[in-house]
């Protein structure tokens, strides 16, 4: 920025010095996501038996998968509300998500099932629950972003996932690339298929 700068006023001033473009060295921050296989799903769905309460438990074993399937960011999931899963059609809405859009996901029969003994489960472990979220505390409150990203980094450990390298660590924010790569996959796939017909 500051050099694009200095070359305007270069031309309005031919003294004015422009800084040479080696002057400070790139450093790309951006992080490498962190593609998660069926067996790294499966390790953290494990190790989320290891949590200290029951409820704990149920919650990150159904959100951790739902996370997966869906390609959802883990704000959407933790915004939820239980009025926001159709049974019937088989859809979840996420509401005012990215760029204020809302969208429905499609789920299969055995997310609907998942999410049904979870909501099971968790009324029984919480009878009277008023708040409207469908995953919950133990206070029986919304989940807190902190808060799952914290259970989520223990359960990292616990998993033994290791970063591949230093720009490509398990972070929460990367199942919507275990859901895309195979989307993004498929297309080309396909795609190639018709060119060679």
């Amino acid at each position: 920025m500051v050099r694009s700068f200095a070359s305007y006023l270069q031309t309005l001033d031919p003294t004015t010095e422009v800084p040479p473009t080696d002057l400070l060295p790139f450093r790309s921050r951006r992080a490498v996501p962190y593609l998660y296989s069926d067996e790294d799903i499966a390790a953290l769905t494990l190790a989320a038996q290891t949590l200290s309460s029951p409820l704990r438990v149920l919650t990150y074993k159904t959100l951790i998968p739902l996370l997966a399937v869906t390609g959802m960011r883990v704000g959407e999931a933790i915004r939820l509300d239980r009025s926001d899963l159709d049974f019937e059609r088989g859809l979840l809405t996420v509401r005012l998500s990215k760029f204020g859009k809302s969208r429905e996901l499609p789920l299969h029969v055995s997310s609907l099932d998942a999410l049904h003994a979870y909501l099971r489960c968790r009324d029984r472990l919480h009878p009277g629950l008023k708040a409207p979220s469908l995953f919950i505390s133990m206070a029986g409150t919304r989940l807190l972003y902190c808060n799952v990203h914290g259970t989520f980094l223990r359960l990292v450990r616990r998993a033994g996932l290791k970063p591949r390298s230093k720009a490509c660590r398990p972070r929460l924010h990367d199942y919507a690339d275990v859901f895309v790569m195979p989307t993004w996959q498929l297309i080309r796939m396909r795609t190639s298929r018709e060119r060679s017909a």
